[in-house]
């Protein structure tokens, strides 16, 4: 028999610590599933599913709501997570009921999906403009770009220069108003710099700069 998943320590949509490293963990599901690399002949356990919301720049995982990871319940409730947030998974499971009784016809897990993306956003946000203007990325890259309007924008490497700058802008604001990355800190900007530099070389060696 499938162990219970609804009787864990804890909760769809708490936000956990790892306690080694101090990633942040968004839960989405607690789900039975098979163990990694067990043999099929093991039962289903419950596991944790979600996506790594927040890490130090130590921390080698993807910061991606997309980017879904499971793990086994027992193993994190020995010690390794911690909760972090639980008020706020109370307002937000308060909001999201208030919403899908305002909003009744669609399916119950959208809403949670809506709120989910508005914390991404703002944390996204927290990087790349806190203390300034919400949209200040977008401005002062426009503003880098209208400095050189012969430069060839919509070519391949002109592509790729745009999304280096957002980068560089992230990791220059951050520097400036000495704020506290959310998502993503300064060292992980600078090797997107460093990987888009070197896109932008290949780019170029192959001809497509025009």
């Amino acid at each position: 028999m499938e162990e219970r998943v609804n009787e864990r320590k804890f909760r769809v949509g708490d936000v956990v610590q790892a306690v080694e490293t101090g990633a942040e963990f968004t839960i989405t599901a607690i789900e039975n599933r098979q163990p990694f690399l067990a043999r099929r002949t093991l039962r289903p356990e419950p596991h944790y599913v979600g996506w790594w919301s927040k890490r130090p720049d130590s921390h080698r995982c993807k910061t991606d709501s997309t980017d879904i990871q499971s793990y086994r319940c027992a193993d994190v409730e020995a010690g390794t997570w911690g909760l972090i947030m639980s008020d706020v998974r109370s307002a937000v499971v308060d909001l999201a009921t208030t919403l899908r009784a305002t909003y009744p016809h669609g399916h119950p897990d959208f809403i949670l999906d809506l709120v989910d993306l508005a914390k991404l956003h703002s944390d996204k946000n927290h990087d790349y403009a806190k203390g300034g203007d919400p949209l200040g990325n977008f401005d002062r890259t426009a503003q880098i770009m209208r400095l050189y309007p012969e430069f060839p924008w919509a070519s391949p490497h002109g592509s790729a220069t745009v999304q280096m700058l957002k980068q560089l802008d992230a990791y220059l604001w951050m520097q400036s108003a000495k704020t506290e990355a959310k998502v993503e800190g300064p060292d992980p900007r600078l090797r997107d710099i460093q990987v888009f530099a070197g896109i932008i070389r290949i780019i170029l060696r192959r001809g497509g700069g025009k």
